[in-house]
């Protein structure tokens, strides 16, 4: 029977795994070539065809501004009557003798208020003059972080959970309202009469999802060096994405679309101050429904794992500090974000990192996040 304790033997796993490195590596190359060739196209197209196309493409920048000019017109228009009515209602409610009319009246005026409400919101998303999102999230993170012991051998599966605080600098399609959701990335980007189906990755401006965050370490012996080098794991982290749509479907109350991601970052060891770099490159969906947000990504990521002795393979090699040594290693990389609209200031939310490599490890992350621009009416533009 196996026994999960025990440490870990990875010279028994010496050529499988440098097929699985190799075969990482060849499909990074791959993904990362396939992108700079569908880069490469697209800018090549739009360069051909920007002398045929200025005039068109100005013709359509002017339609593009001039319903955006009349959307927020109209809001704002439409939010001053409902607030007129509203008002009217109230007074006419106020000043009723029957009390059967008054009750009416009352109820009237109540539903009123709600429509006013919502076309005042509709107004003030059509008002927003910038696209980013500041979100501040708090909750417990439960990660399997491996154990390099004082001997120099491994043990793997030593799940915590521990508090964590994370800023999210965020400008993804799905949160964005108003006439910049659909913001295009040049001045001579053609966009899509509909903006659903497919189009050239360098049509609108890429998303970018920014996270900056701190997971507060548990307890562990002290002897012992505890790590988890993939992003928000360990302590300190941070963890940047930028994301290039290549297709996009709008209906009522629903969006999705699907981008071209790539992203990198660093962690900090627990109980350890050392830093450790990581990459992405692969694909990413997000899906807005109702209140629920979803953002989803898949690929190859490039992330360090303990760099084993030569001289003796089930050990970790040493410095000259006699610090555990380190070394890059690609796999493939999953990682999953669900958030609930509580309120529009307040969201749950679920979160989630995986990465398959000798030592795979994973973290989720349960709790609030905050929108303090609403709450503090001052930090969204």
């Amino acid at each position: 029977m196996h026994d999960s304790n025990a440490p870990l033997e990875p010279s028994r796993r010496l050529n499988a795994a440098s097929f699985r490195t190799r075969w990482m590596s060849n499909s990074a190359v791959w993904l990362f070539c396939l992108g700079l060739t569908l880069a490469a196209a697209s800018g090549f197209a739009q360069s051909t065809e920007n002398g045929a196309q200025s005039t068109n493409s100005a013709d359509r920048r002017k339609v593009v501004q001039a319903q955006v000019m009349k959307e927020r017109t109209n809001s704002h228009a439409v939010a001053a009557s409902a607030a007129t009515n509203a008002a009217a209602l109230h007074s006419a409610a106020a000043t009723a003798t029957d009390p059967e009319e008054q009750k009416v009246l009352a109820s009237r005026a109540k539903k009123a208020d709600q429509e006013a409400a919502d076309a005042a919101a509709k107004a003030g998303a059509t008002q927003e003059s910038g696209r980013f999102k500041v979100f501040m999230s708090t909750g417990a993170k439960l990660e399997n972080p491996y154990t390099i012991q004082p001997d120099g051998s491994v043990k793997a599966g030593n799940s915590t959970t521990d508090g964590t605080i994370d800023i999210n600098l965020n400008a993804r399609y799905i949160f964005a309202m108003g006439p910049l959701e659909d913001l295009l990335l040049f001045a001579n980007a053609v966009p899509t009469n509909t903006a659903n189906g497919l189009f050239s990755p360098l049509t609108y401006f890429p998303d970018l999802d920014l996270h900056f965050g701190f997971t507060f370490g548990g307890q562990s012996t002290p002897s012992n060096v505890v790590g988890s080098t993939i992003p928000g794991g360990a302590d300190l982290y941070s963890d940047n994405a930028i994301g290039l749509p290549f297709y996009r479907f709008k209906g009522e109350d629903f969006k999705l679309q699907s981008t071209i991601e790539l992203a990198g970052g660093f962690v900090t060891d627990k109980k350890f101050i050392s830093l450790h770099p990581n990459a992405f490159v692969g694909l990413g969906l997000q899906l807005q429904s109702g209140s629920f947000y979803w953002s989803s990504r898949l690929g190859i990521g490039m992330v360090e794992e303990p760099k084993f002795d030569s001289s003796n393979p089930s050990l970790v090699a040493r410095d000259s500090l006699q610090n555990p040594e380190f070394k890059s290693a690609f796999a493939v990389a999953w990682g999953n974000a669900l958030s609930y609209k509580i309120s529009d200031k307040v969201y749950a939310q679920v979160a989630a990192n995986v990465y398959f490599t000798q030592l795979p490890t994973w973290n989720i992350t349960v709790g609030l996040t905050l929108d303090p621009g609403k709450i503090l009416g001052k930090l969204n533009q």
